[in-house]
């Protein structure tokens, strides 16, 4: 390790790691630059590293693989409304990298790609596909950034304010990250990846007042407070900062005014981007409300309105900013209609199915179909956010959907950002904040579909199965026990007179178990001709049946359930409207207990469940897909 004095002000000042080649003086924030083994020279100076909500600091450690690691430094870059970190970090084995946390990501580098060539940056826009080295990289965000602060050692010298280009990629697969650095003469590509402190097993960071994680317990240093108060320049009211540090937009509780937060040291001030105008709007979930969702306890800092507008009609919904300081930032989206949504912002690019913005998307296992496409515009804007963000901001969006998840793309000049969300139903929301929220109505877009789910059709298709057994086996115990007798079995001649009546001779109904009574005509006379009537009497009690409706057909079947039993006759008349020619036959067939008098149509039955299920599940798709950019 050298020690020696700053040139600048005589502080002392070390470099810890023989692989950095500049350092920061905490006494004047001179950049000290190391030449040769032991001298050091002054380079210029740079702002303050202020102190903000990210749980990384100098001096943590970390693995990748199987490669130890330590935080040796950082750079805090900015370009207009938005701020991130790039932690230097460097091995064990002497060689470098680095770790960067923006946008709710961590990614990691660990040094150039040599020999390959990049176009320039003025040719770059997001969304455009690239072929370097041996990969299919798309330009998420291309922009110019400088920077604003350092601290620690870093692997150069450093002056603050100078604009850089510079372009963010994703590989086409998703799996890999990029950043092609534009500050040298020539320009590099940086390949990477997103990571999570969890995956790096990190130790030694800071701890946060109020606030703790089971995974990430390793803490060194006192507990930092998460909260810092200024005062609103535009009304005087005073105001808690959340997440200081990490806010760059602030609009006032009171008035309402949008406020561009900046850091000065451990001081944050605030100046007024523009004072609000109107009615001063409140979400539903207050701004410090803490819940746990997927497991992770989240503060709402912030909230906004946004609306796409189609045919002169606002469709609204609220996105609440949820921040964890282990665990970065998440949005909590509620539409219109009360559905909720979690969203996170994605590390990878889904790969396009095609080349039209309709096409279908592929995200890990996941096959998503376009719904919906528009521009967003904000309609107000409510507490704190890691970026600038002002009433009439808008942006081009497409959402696509695999219940119960969906992405959306959202686009402007400067970056492309895929977010993920999961549906959460009403009773997630409200164990998680302790409050009453609004009963949803209507189908959202990736509201999972409740006769989707693989229980419901196990117990459609299982009920079904137990039912078309148990009508099997009454099917077959009937057709065992029935006795099938026929007891009357006659043929009659028509004489060809206006009223010929026949009656049969007598016949036994008997039995105390059963006594179905099925009575079948048949004959040749048609309908126009005459109609055959069929009567059964009881000649033990008097009792008649009518079983045979010959209304459309002389030849029909009907049967008496349950008749008394005794000594029956059946009586047949051919009544016609004139006379006719002779010899029309008609026979009467009287069975007792038939096979046919069980109920065999229930065997039919069982399988009218899953039909209907599959018919609820198609009205439910409908309703959903009535709401998309593909209706009709």
């Amino acid at each position: 390790m050298l020690s020696a004095e700053c040139p600048n002000c005589g502080s002392p000042v070390a470099f810890r790691h023989a692989a950095s080649a500049a350092t920061v003086c905490e006494a004047c924030h001179s950049t000290v630059l190391r030449e040769g083994t032991d001298a050091l020279v002054l380079w210029g100076k740079v702002s303050a590293f202020s102190r903000d909500l990210s749980p990384i600091q100098v001096g943590a450690t970390g693995i990748v693989g199987k490669r130890p690691f330590t935080v040796a430094g950082v750079l805090r870059r900015s370009r207009p409304g938005v701020r991130w970190n790039e932690w230097y970090i460097v091995f064990d084995d002497q060689t470098t990298g680095w770790l960067s946390e923006g946008n709710g990501l961590y990614q990691i580098f660990g040094g150039a790609l040599p020999g390959v060539h990049v176009p320039a940056a003025h040719h770059l826009s997001p969304g455009r596909e690239l072929d370097l080295g041996d990969t299919r990289w798309v330009v998420v965000e291309c922009s110019e950034a400088a920077v604003v602060a350092a601290d620690g050692e870093l692997p150069f010298a450093v002056r603050g304010g100078e604009m850089r280009a510079y372009a963010d990629l994703r590989s086409a697969d998703g799996r890999q990250t990029a950043t092609i650095d534009y500050s040298d003469d020539q320009p590099a590509l940086w390949p990477g990846r997103a990571v999570t402190l969890e995956s790096l097993k990190m130790e030694g960071l800071r701890a946060f007042a109020g606030w703790s994680d089971p995974i990430m317990v390793s803490m060194e240093g006192p507990e930092v407070d998460t909260r810092r108060s200024l005062d609103c320049p535009n009304c005087g009211g005073s105001l808690t900062l959340r997440s200081p540090g990490t806010t760059v937009q602030l609009a006032c509780e009171y008035c309402g005014s949008d406020l561009s937060i900046d850091e000065v040291g451990d001081h944050s001030t605030a100046e007024v981007l523009a004072a609000h105008q109107g009615q001063k709007w409140k979400p539903r979930i207050p701004l410090g409300k803490r819940g746990r969702l997927d497991g992770v306890e989240w503060e709402v800092i912030g909230a906004m309105k946004r609306a796409v507008r189609v045919d002169g009609v606002d469709y609204p919904w609220v996105e609440y900013f949820l921040h964890n300081p282990y665990r970065g930032s998440r949005f909590l989206v509620e539409d219109q209609r009360g559905h909720w949504n979690l969203v996170d912002r994605l590390a990878g690019v889904p790969t396009g199915q095609g080349y039209s913005v309709w096409s279908r998307q592929r995200y890990g296992k996941e096959l998503y179909r376009h719904f919906q496409g528009g521009k967003a515009i904000v309609r107000n804007v409510f507490g704190e956010f890691d970026w600038q963000v002002k009433v009439g901001d808008s942006v081009d969006t497409h959402d696509y959907v695999c219940p119960p998840f969906m992405i959306s793309r959202e686009g402007d000049k400067h970056e492309v950002v895929w977010s993920k969300a999961t549906y959460q139903t009403k009773d997630d929301i409200e164990k998680a904040f302790g409050l009453n929220v609004r009963t949803p109505w209507g189908v959202a877009a990736n509201q999972p579909n409740p006769y989707e789910r693989r229980r419901i059709w196990v117990a459609a298709f299982g009920s079904a199965g137990v039912l078309w057994l148990g009508s099997l086996f009454v099917l077959l115990l009937g057709v065992l026990v029935a006795s099938n007798d026929t007891v009357l079995n006659s043929n009659y001649t028509s004489t060809g007179a206006v009223s010929d009546v026949w009656v049969s001779k007598p016949f036994e109904v008997e039995g105390a178990f059963r006594r179905h009574v099925e009575v079948r005509t048949s004959t040749s006379i048609s309908r126009s001709k005459g109609q055959v009537h069929v009567a059964l009497i009881n000649q033990d009690n008097g009792r008649v049946y009518l079983p045979v409706n010959t209304s459309r057909s002389n030849s029909q079947s009907g049967t008496v359930y349950n008749a008394d039993a005794g000594s029956y006759v059946a009586r047949l008349e051919v009544a016609r409207p004139a006379l006719a020619p002779s010899g029309d036959k008609v026979n009467v067939k009287v069975v007792v207990d038939p096979i046919t008098g069980f109920p065999c149509f229930a065997f039919f039955y069982p399988f009218l469940i899953p039909i209907v299920i599959a018919l609820l599940r198609a009205s439910f798709e409908s309703r959903r897909w009535s709401e998309s950019d593909h209706a009709g």
